[in-house]
Order: structure tokens, then C-alpha cells, then sequence
């Protein structure tokens, strides 16, 4: 278990900060994409993105103004997700076994190329076919990027977990913000958007280089060798150091799996429905026929509000002390699901206010549920490689709880589709 670090000095203080600042601005920066492609799901499934030089093909965009009428995409915005989610995790099970081979320097570089190369594609993509491999290698990046910077938080103050988490949250909210604003006020197309994301992610490795520090303060941070004797840590920042070419065996991922199982579990199953909720039921429970704002509109502010509960969430660190409460989060979510299934089959909910409520209460559960399961990653381990260990497989079983809600997704939609249709 980790003590708690002394108060230090003032020159500690001010490393701290500036760590702890580090950490944040990065997680802001580089998630702000995942969760812009997130909110531009409904926009990117539509065909008049692809189609716009042949006005025959606008008339297949799902918009209508009738009260009663319920429109659908021809393709579920969990599909989006789900090659997303697909590709993470593809990567992130490679990523785990070779996770020290690199220097994290050298792996920030190539999130960087690949983050900037996949928004390109998306930009200029001629169809959906294209658009998607640009979607999996944002994916790709953001993976790379997860097994990466959280990892390297466990060798800092427990603050700086905090700080990352924090602003994962954030990035929701910029990332939604910036495209609802973007989109439906400055009538920007998914083209000039996607491109303007590369400056983020770029801005997000400056702050790397020159603003994270050496956590000259941090905890006492040893690795057991391959003899069963502690070492120092020699790669502790920013692949500064002699480089450890040792790999993760296959035998240390079950050592520390057996202890984070039920962990992992419940973590699978609180993403797997929130995430259905999100990317599976988000488009199909708008309010048909409110005067404001259209089901497009609408679809945008719900995953606005969403990132904004998860965000505040998130920043609040005495909610770590929740951790043994996973279970409830679990069945509070599955109850979650069934309401706004009930609200996609038969739309009872008479006003679009009240399902931002409803959103609120979710996401919720959502940031909480992410905060301390990266606390409880690095607590319940002494050795740096396990803490690190633990905290990528924290964020795989979130991967895969994430894969699984898109993939149940498609499905549901066209269940959905079809009983309106038939109706």
C-alpha cells in the first residue's frame, strides 16, 4: 500500500504542481479527440458528410421535423466506438507484454504521428470505408497514449492519478464543447474539425517535453529483478536512464490479474452498460418534435452533458474512498439501461430537459467509477511494474467493457429501427 507523501518544502510544492498540472493538461489534450469522435458519431454516419457534390444524396440525411416520426442512421453510432474500442485493445494486449521496451519518449512520438495521421483520414475520407480506418487509428493513438502517461503517473504523487483522471473528464467536456460549437454554431464540416484536432494532441506533447518534470519527490518506487531482489527504478521518466529491455512475462499478467480479477470484472460491467447507454441508446431517446433543437442537436447535448457530469466526477478526490462499492455501481447502471431502453421503445419521456436529468445521474456513476478504479490499480501493489501492470489493465477492462457496448449496439439499433419502421 502507498503512504502518503510528507508536505515538503516549498520547492516540492512547486514540483508538485507543476506535475501535477502536467499530467492533467496532457490527459486534456490527447482525450479530446476520442471524445470529439464520440459526440461527431451521429454527423460521421450520415451520408451527406461523403456525398455533398450530389444533392440527390442529401436526401438520405436522417433529419425530421414531424412529432411523431423516428429516424435512424443507417449504421449505429456504436459503430464508431466499437472499431475504435476494437483496435485499443487489439493494441493494448500487444502494448502490455512489451510495455517497457521503449522509453515513453519514443512512444509519445509515435502518438503523436499516428494521432495526427488518423484525424487526416477522417478529414478527407471519400466514404465510410476510409473514414474508418482513420477512426481506428485515432483509436490506435489513444491507446498507446492510455498505456503510456497513466502508467508513468503510478511512479508520482497519488495526486497526479488524481490530476489524470481529472483531466480525462475535461477533455470530455472540451472535446463535446468544442464540436456542438463548432458544428452547430460555427457550421464548421467534419473536415476543418478533424484537422484543427492535430494541434491538440500536438500542444498535448509540448506540454510533455517541457512542463513534466522528474518526480524528484516522489514515493520510493523499486522493481523486483528477475532474481527476486529490488532494483531501482532506472527508466522513470521520460525513458531518461538505461533502457529496460526486459518484457512483461506472461506469469507476472496473471500474478497481478489474480488479484485484480474481481476488480476487473466489475469495471467490464459498469462500462458495458454505460457505454450502451452512451453509444447505443443516446440517438434513439431524443424527444421527436421539440420546437429547440432537432434529434441531431439534441444526440450533441446529451453527450455535452454527459462529459460534463463525468468531468466534475472525476475531480472530486475524496470520492476514492468509494472503492468498495463497485457492486452498486454495477446494478445502479444496469438499472440505467433498462430505463433508457424502455425510452428508445416507446419514447414516454414527454420533454428533452428531463433526460438531460437522467444523463446527469449516469454520468455520474460514470466518473466515479473511473476515479477509483485507477486509485484502487495502484494501491493494492508495492512494486512499480505490478502498479503499472494493474493500471493498464484497469484501462483494458474498460476497453473491453467499451468494445462490448458497441457491439451490442448495432444490433439494438436495428431492432429499434425496424419496430418504428413497422409502425
Amino acid at each position: 500500500m502507498e503512504a502518503a507523501d510528507g508536505g515538503g518544502g516549498a520547492p516540492e510544492r512547486t514540483e508538485r504542481l507543476r506535475n501535477v498540472s502536467a499530467f492533467w493538461l496532457m490527459a486534456l489534450l490527447h482525450s479530446s479527440m476520442i471524445f470529439v469522435l464520440g459526440t461527431a458519431a451521429h454527423d460521421l454516419l450520415t451520408p451527406s458528410e461523403y456525398l455533398e457534390s450530389d444533392p440527390s444524396a442529401m436526401e438520405a440525411e436522417p433529419v425530421s421535423a414531424e412529432a411523431d416520426t423516428v429516424t435512424c442512421n443507417p449504421t449505429s453510432t456504436g459503430s464508431i466506438i466499437a472499431v475504435t474500442i476494437l483496435v485499443n485493445l487489439s493494441y493494448g494486449l500487444i502494448l502490455m507484454f512489451f510495455f517497457y521496451m521503449l522509453p515513453s519518449f519514443f512512444k509519445m512520438v509515435l502518438v503523436e504521428t499516428v494521432a495526427v495521421l488518423g484525424c487526416v483520414i477522417v478529414a478527407f475520407a471519400p466514404n465510410m470505408l476510409v473514414m474508418y480506418v482513420g477512426v481506428g487509428l485515432i483509436g490506435a493513438a489513444y491507446c498507446m497514449f492510455e498505456f503510456t502517461i497513466p502508467p508513468l503517473a503510478t511512479k508520482y504523487h497519488m495526486n497526479c492519478t488524481t490530476a489524470y483522471s481529472s483531466g480525462v473528464g475535461a477533455a470530455h467536456i472540451l472535446g463535446s464543447a468544442f464540436y456542438v460549437i463548432a458544428k452547430s454554431y460555427l457550421l464548421l464540416d467534419c473536415a476543418v474539425i478533424f484537422l484543427s484536432l492535430a494541434a491538440f494532441s500536438g500542444l498535448g506533447f509540448l506540454i510533455y517535453l517541457f512542463v513534466l518534470a522528474d518526480p524528484l519527490y516522489k514515493q520510493p518506487c523499486t522493481e523486483k529483478s528477475e532474481e527476486g531482489e529490488e532494483e531501482e527504478d532506472s527508466n522513470n521518466w521520460k525513458g531518461s536512464g538505461s533502457l529496460i529491455l526486459r518484457t512483461t512475462t506472461l506469469a507476472e499478467v496473471l500474478s497481478v490479474a489474480s488479484v485484480m480479477a474481481p476488480t476487473l470484472v466489475l469495471v467490464v460491467l459498469v462500462y458495458l452498460f454505460e457505454y450502451f447507454i452512451n453509444i447505443g441508446l443516446y440517438e434513439h431517446v431524443a424527444v421527436p418534435g421539440e420546437p429547440a433543437v432537432t434529434p441531431a442537436e439534441q444526440y450533441r447535448w446529451f453527450m455535452l452533458t454527459y462529459h460534463i457530469t463525468g468531468f466534475v466526477f472525476r475531480t472530486l478526490p475524496f470520492l476514492i474512498h468509494l472503492t468498495e462499492y463497485l457492486e452498486v455501481f454495477v446494478i445502479l447502471q444496469a438499472i440505467n439501461v433498462l430505463l433508457f431502453l424502455a425510452q428508445a421503445l416507446w419514447l414516454f419521456i414527454p420533454h428533452f430537459w428531463l433526460i438531460l436529468v437522467l444523463i446527469v445521474y449516469e454520468g455520474s456513476m460514470a466518473g466515479i467509477v473511473y476515479l477509483i478504479s485507477l486509485h484502487r490499480a495502484r494501491s493494492l501493489f508495492d512494486d512499480c511494474r505490478e502498479k503499472q501492470l494493474a493500471t493498464c489493465m484497469v484501462l483494458l477492462a474498460e476497453g473491453v467493457g467499451i468494445a462490448l457496448a458497441g457491439l451490442a449496439a448495432l444490433p439494438v439499433h436495428e431492432a429499434i429501427c425496424y419496430k418504428f419502421n413497422a409502425d
